[in-house]
């Protein structure tokens, strides 16, 4: 069975996180667990300000995200195309907008990250959305960006929110 090409760029970032050493941030208080820490709690920034350029910012230049379900992979974009996509949102400002991460899985060195779990998104007028997060990041001058990022549902449920905590 061929492998998708984004499937094979995303095992190949994490094989390589593993072979080059990366260890588990789950229970540790290292200095790249807090550096990833406060890039979560950028994005969750970003979207409550609903600042566009600061959500962009967070991703590599060459980004790929992939959305939809997992059976029918429906979406692979560069990051470009995303922000095509969200221009239009911006047109749609949500009240009141939030976001929250909770991980499952954490994987990580001084250059590279894996980062697996769930998001809570929820706006006033609008249902709490709960979301799996399959994120690789890599550091560019400095500081952490998403390469990869996997969103394929079905959506979570709040009770597997509840159990990450």
């Amino acid at each position: 069975m061929k492998m998708p090409c984004t499937r094979r760029a995303a095992a190949t970032v994490f094989l390589g996180c593993l072979f080059a050493g990366a260890q588990p941030a789950m229970g540790q208080t290292d200095s790249v667990a807090v550096e990833l820490d406060a890039f979560w709690a950028g994005v969750s920034k970003s979207v409550m300000e609903w600042s566009l350029a600061a959500q962009k910012a967070t991703y590599h230049p060459d980004a790929v995200g992939v959305s939809g379900t997992a059976a029918s992979h429906t979406t692979s974009l560069i990051w470009a195309g995303f922000a095509a996509r969200e221009a239009d949102a911006g047109n749609h400002v949500p009240r009141h907008p939030g976001l929250e991460f909770r991980f499952s899985s954490r994987v990580h060195d001084a250059n590279a990250a894996h980062e697996v779990g769930l998001y809570h998104y929820w706006a006033e007028g609008q249902e709490h959305y709960y979301g799996t997060v399959d994120s690789y990041l890599v550091r560019k001058d400095g500081r952490s960006l998403i390469l990869v990022e996997i969103q394929l549902g079905p959506a979570a449920t709040k009770a597997a929110w509840d159990a990450l905590r």
